[in-house]
């Protein structure tokens, strides 16, 4: 119960607090964007780092927003990787 109490308080600061930044906090939001159709930049920016195999494999079942965003981040969280070796 102290949990979800929590996660009220939580929501609650946030709503008060920052309601014109809702898009960033409330998960509403990001499921309805997340389920759009993946945008330009996002597809380019995932073209210029895997190899065109790899394009054609996520190409052939298409790409939401929020699965490009995955795929951005484990590409950015990748190249820190291989820059701190």
């Amino acid at each position: 119960m102290f949990l979800q109490y929590a996660l009220d308080e939580a929501w609650r600061f946030f709503h008060k607090n920052y309601s014109e930044e809702q898009k960033l906090w409330d998960m509403n939001y990001y499921y309805k964007w997340s389920q759009g159709e993946a945008s330009e930049k996002q597809i380019e920016v995932i073209k210029k780092s895997i190899s065109d195999g790899e394009w054609a494999e996520i190409n052939e079942n298409g790409l939401s927003k929020g699965e490009a965003s995955l795929i951005i981040d484990r590409i950015v969280l990748n190249s820190k990787r291989v820059r701190h070796k």
